[in-house]
C-alpha cells in the first residue's frame, strides 16, 4: 500500500524549557514507518520534550531514543516514535532496484 508523502510529513515542536531562549524550536520530519519519524537532530537537540503534529494538526507526544539521533561529525538525523494507535503506516518506499 503506497501512502501518500502528505499523509507522512508531521511538524516536530520541541520544548527547550522555561529557562531557554528561545523556548521553542520548530521542524518538520516524516512518517517513515508505523510510528517512527525521521526528523533533523539538531531540531531536537536538548529537547526536554518533543511532540508533533501529523495531518489531523493533532498533538502528540514523541519519545527520543538517543541510540538513533545522530550529529556532528555524523548525520543530522534522527529517528523519533510517538503514540497514536490510529496511525500505523507501511514503511515508505525510498527506493526500488531492479535486478534484471
Amino acid at each position: 500500500m503506497t501512502v501518500p508523502l502528505g499523509e507522512r510529513v508531521v511538524e516536530v515542536i520541541t520544548d527547550l524549557g522555561e529557562g531557554a531562549k528561545p523556548r521553542y524550536k520548530y521542524g518538520s520530519g516524516c512518517i517513515v514507518r508505523g510510528r517512527t519519524v525521521l526528523t533533523a537532530a539538531h531540531v531536537i537537540a536538548g529537547a526536554r520534550t518533543v511532540q508533533i503534529r501529523p495531518p489531523d494538526k493533532e498533538l502528540r507526544r514523541a519519545k527520543i531514543d538517543l541510540e538513533f539521533v545522530g550529529g556532528a561529525p555524523g548525520p543530522d538525523l534522527a529517528l523519533i516514535d510517538f503514540d497514536d494507535e490510529h496511525i500505523h503506516l507501511p514503511a515508505i518506499e525510498l527506493a526500488a532496484v531492479d535486478r534484471d
